[in-house]
């Protein structure tokens, strides 16, 4: 069906930039658990069933342990300094993956900008989130979290991990 067109109320181009923004974290998500196998000298085929079910900020936690060690003894402040910014982009990446994924879109009619509900607790307190969503906003989250991860990629691969792996011959 290349052509299917959702029966929801949601238009196409919402539904596809949440899937797009999804699809973004998982890549993000497999790269840390990549990263953390290297970095424990494990085959990431081998541990990747536990690696997988490592939340997001224990795999974050993970990894700053070992940099720290790396970048903090050597002197290396600059770089524990662009390591940290590198993971707090990653954190706003997964706030802004949660912000649209775990969202609720009512089928109000809202014109070109769609509803998104959330519920939100956080500090004892609780808000209710009724926001018209433009597609530029989707977008941009998309851009963010991709680029969030091409960071993080880039920064892990000057010290030699995540390295392509070049083509097999059959």
């Amino acid at each position: 069906m290349p052509n299917y067109k959702s029966p929801m109320p949601l238009s196409d181009d919402h539904m596809r930039l949440i899937g797009i923004i999804a699809a973004h974290w998982e890549a993000i998500d497999i790269m840390l658990q990549q990263a953390l196998a290297e970095i424990m000298e494990f085959e990431f085929h081998r541990v990747a069933l536990l690696t997988r079910h490592i939340s997001f900020g224990d795999k974050i936690n993970l990894l700053m342990i070992y940099a720290r060690r790396a970048f903090q003894d050597e002197g290396h402040k600059k770089l524990w300094r662009k390591f940290t910014d590198a993971n707090q982009g990653l954190r706003d990446a997964n706030d802004l993956r949660n912000k649209y994924v775990h969202s609720g879109w009512p089928s109000e009619d809202s014109g070109d900008s769609p509803i998104r509900a959330a519920l939100i607790t956080k500090g004892g307190k609780l808000t209710l989130v009724y926001d018209p969503t433009p597609i530029t906003e989707l977008e941009n989250a998309a851009e963010q979290i991709y680029q969030a991860g091409q960071t993080y990629l880039e920064f892990l691969q000057q010290f030699g991990l995540l390295q392509p792996s070049l083509p097999r011959s059959l």
